[in-house]
């Protein structure tokens, strides 16, 4: 973790950045995530942001970021929540609480509620190893049980939109289709 003074060093951060649109801006306090690093409210729900030290460029950085965000979005699935595909502006660093901290991804991923593994496990799919795949199946029961039905596109966009795609996105949207 590392303090930052200037707001132009935090607007090049990396940003895993979320919008909660059923709540009233201190749930991630009840689910024992960190403070954001901004913290903006909106007329339906708040945003919530972290600047995260670290390069994710790599295949396992990926991943890791992948799973990181695909816990968040489990923990706190109970208040709506979606990740935002861009980071903070400079005019939302100006309107917002900002608490100028920086975070390893690590700090982050700490407090967050994980998938729990049953002791015989019949078929690989029941391991919950694949994080990102978990949250996009809760994510399609959510659309049954609201819609009755998948629209594949909106599945495919959710998903895209929810995790880093840089050199997996086929790898995505083949989970997508495995879900469908």
């Amino acid at each position: 973790m590392s303090i930052i003074t200037n707001k132009e060093q935090l607007l090049k951060a990396f940003w895993i950045y979320f919008h909660i649109k059923n709540g009233v801006g201190v749930e991630w306090q009840d689910e024992d995530l960190p403070i954001p690093t901004i913290h903006k409210h909106i007329n339906r729900g708040y945003f919530i942001g972290y600047a995260i030290d670290g390069y994710f460029g790599t295949k396992k950085g990926e991943e890791y970021l992948n799973d990181i965000i695909a816990r968040i979005l489990l923990t706190m699935k109970p208040y709506d929540i979606e990740r935002l595909p861009f980071k903070p502006t400079k005019q939302d660093l100006q309107t917002a609480k900002v608490f100028k901290k920086v975070y390893k991804l690590q700090e982050i991923g700490k407090n967050l509620k994980s998938l729990q593994k049953k002791q015989k496990i019949p078929t690989r799919a029941d391991k919950f190893d694949d994080y990102t795949f978990w949250a996009i199946k809760l994510y399609s029961e959510d659309l049954i049980r609201a819609d009755g039905f998948i629209v594949y596109a909106r599945l495919e966009s959710w998903a895209l939109t929810q995790f880093e795609h840089k050199k997996e996105r086929s790898t995505i949207k083949a989970k997508c289709r495995k879900v469908y």
